[in-house]
């Protein structure tokens, strides 16, 4: 035993000069204990947007839907891949047709253009209505039995939500289809609106399947067949659309376990029970909790891509929420079946965002209909003092009304405004607004790389939802008439509008907008509002691009 630890002590002597002599490698060599100047890591641990790419097919080529998602995906410093407009583009009655030969989006070519595009992006945003249907015109009018187009597209969505974060968007179909596409005209958007909105028989439990619900359309909760002075084809083809977009859903929700997350927008409602009713029950029975329904149609691209881009970082919002107006708890407009406080929280929690009381990392200002001038003066005032404070701010004009907001233009409370909306329903205000805004406070608290380039597109964001939200869709829109590039200029820049785009963009310019959470600003230059269209060919909806000098 003597003899072994000896030998052990011998060993070690001979040795350890050896392992003292050893040096480290060389990349380590003039490194000493606690030197904090090697880079382990570094790219792993700091993590950055700055090269996300995110593909986006949009739902179809209004700027709603493609315009102000390419701004909000720029403000987050991120970049986007997006078709060429005539893939996804719809035609009206009276318009030139795309080059596939139809008025709505070349499916085939957006399928393609997916595939091509899959390893230049890190994620898909994509709309349903548009790569099953064309867009949201012609997913309303499509009648086609024969699915097998559109089931191959679905599979390829559920195995590419295997290899790629995949967030999709789709809607209920409205009451009524579109005026002017395929001949309809006003009368006949009457009639079906009338018709859908009758109350049918709601179906529960095993009763509510799609053959029931398609079996059900033409009787009234009491099993009265419907009057209407619609015509049997019409008729038909109005129920075979319906039943065709609800077995699409019902496809791609039961095959794509894997995509990140699903919107569904219900597209022109009503507060009462209708035709949607039974098929709303059957979405919301499949739908999970990766995805919502909600209220709302042309703002879920948007909502989609804030969605996205948290779940990115993996961070959330507590959102306080403040009404001006009193009617909060009453249907926002008379295209919801939710109240206006449910459907802002069903957007918000959606987001991934909690409704607090204090402690907010944002306030939520929200004027609600038939609200009073008072009630929007109390809105500009608190606004502004959330400004002073260095309050994050995002403001909804859900009102739907022309209010006297003159004392708004006085000075305009932009340094901490993330999102500003009063555009369309309560629900496109609503999510064009929120959709905004939370993706610029995920920006302005996670991004370590922050650019001077997404400040500008943040606030080229921001300025078209003021001229155009404002000054369009509140004062001049009622009259335009012609569309043409100069008309629509001119139009929108008369100064003899209550909000003319002119006086708005004077209170723009110069104004101060938070860059990051160190009190640096990016300052709004010079204005140019250039490349007026329509891209409808109806007033209802202009284009222009903002410049800055």
């Amino acid at each position: 035993m003597m003899k072994k630890i000896l030998l052990l002590i011998i060993t070690l002597a001979l040795f350890l000069p050896l392992l003292a002599s050893c040096g480290p490698t060389d990349t380590m060599s003039d490194v000493s204990l606690g030197d904090t100047s090697l880079e382990t890591s570094t790219p792993d641990e700091i993590k950055s947007a700055k090269d996300l790419t995110i593909a986006f097919v949009p739902l179809d080529n209004r700027p709603v839907n493609d315009q102000r998602p390419i701004y909000q995906i720029e403000s987050a410093g991120m970049k986007i891949l997006i078709p060429e407009e005539h893939l996804f583009a719809t035609r009206l009655d009276g318009m030139s047709k795309n080059p596939n030969g139809t008025t709505y989006g070349d499916r085939e070519a957006l399928l393609e253009w997916m595939k091509e595009n899959e390893d230049k992006c890190d994620i898909f945003v994509v709309s349903l209505d548009q790569l099953l249907s064309g867009g949201l015109v012609s997913s309303r009018a499509l009648t086609n039995e024969d699915l097998t187009l559109e089931y191959m597209i679905v599979d390829y969505l559920a195995e590419l939500s295997k290899r790629k974060p995949l967030y999709v968007f789709d809607t209920v179909m409205r009451l009524a289809s579109t005026v002017n596409y395929n001949g309809m005209q006003m009368e006949e958007y009457s009639d079906f609106r009338s018709y859908g909105q009758k109350e049918r028989k709601t179906l529960v439990g095993d009763e509510l399947t799609i053959e029931n619900i398609f079996e059900g359309y033409r009787y009234d909760k009491n099993g009265k067949k419907i009057s209407t002075p619609l015509s049997e084809e019409q008729l038909k083809n109005y129920h075979n659309s319906r039943i065709r977009k609800l077995k699409l859903i019902d496809r791609l929700l039961r095959s794509s376990d894997n995509i990140k997350y699903c919107y569904i927008g219900v597209d022109d409602s009503s507060p009462n029970k209708s035709i949607q009713t039974n098929e709303i029950s059957y979405i919301m029975n499949l739908i999970g909790e990766n995805g919502t329904l909600f209220c709302g149609t042309d703002e879920l691209g948007m909502m989609a891509v804030s969605k996205a881009y948290a779940d990115y970082w993996n961070d959330s919002a507590k959102i306080k929420v403040t009404y001006y107006g009193g009617n909060e708890d009453k249907y926002a407009d008379s295209f919801d079946f939710d109240t206006l406080r449910v459907n802002v929280e069903k957007h918000i929690n959606s987001l991934g965002g909690e409704v607090v009381t204090k402690d907010a990392d944002i306030e939520l200002l929200v004027l609600t209909r038939d609200c009073s001038y008072d009630a929007s003066v109390n809105l500009i005032t608190k606004w502004k003092r959330n400004e002073i404070k260095g309050i994050k701010t995002i403001v909804i004009d859900a009102s739907n009304t022309e209010h006297n907001f003159n004392v708004l233009l006085e000075d305009i409370p932009l340094k901490y405004t993330l999102g500003y909306s009063c555009w369309g329903t309560a629900g496109n205000a609503m999510g064009i607004s929120l959709a905004m805004g939370y993706t610029r406070y995920m920006y302005l608290e996670n991004e370590p790389n922050k650019t001077e380039t997404a400040d500008e597109a943040f606030a080229k964001g921001l300025v078209f939802a003021f001229v155009k939200d404002m000054s369009y869709c509140r004062s001049a829109r009622s009259s335009l008439n012609k569309f043409t590039p100069e008309a629509i200029e001119s139009h929108l820049m008369r100064d003899d509008y209550k909000y003319n785009a002119p006086l708005v963009i004077s209170k723009l310019v110069g104004e101060k907008l938070i860059s990051d959470n160190d009190g640096n600003t990016f300052t709004i230059p010079k204005i140019d509002l250039t490349d007026f269209t329509a891209p409808f060919e109806r007033q209802y909806e202009i284009r222009f691009q903002v410049e800055f000098e």
